[in-house]
């Protein structure tokens, strides 16, 4: 399964959250799209996020869009290494 991360382009910190994310992902899982691309504003669209105040990362997977801790928590489920215990969180 291909999971589908858009952010934010112009965003330094969104841009090293994507480097960490390919760093420490145990499987090439994700793919990657800054909102100002075609497809990331598609993407975001069909999903009813508005493409011009997107101020956080949104992850879609399973047909499913997370944003912000939400969104951060479902990446953290598929890295290596301790990581990994980050998906704990989630049933919190």
């Amino acid at each position: 399964m291909i999971d589908m991360v858009i952010f934010d382009g112009e965003c330094v910190l969104c841009a090293r959250s994507v480097q960490f994310i390919l760093w420490h992902e145990a499987e090439p899982r994700f793919q990657f799209s800054p909102v100002q691309s075609a497809a990331g504003a598609r993407v975001l669209k069909a999903y009813g996020f508005a493409t011009t105040d997107v101020d956080t990362f949104v992850l879609v997977s399973e047909g499913k869009a997370y944003t912000c801790s939400a969104a951060a928590l479902q990446v953290a489920k598929h890295l290596k290494g301790a990581w990994r215990l980050l998906r704990l969180l989630v049933m919190i």
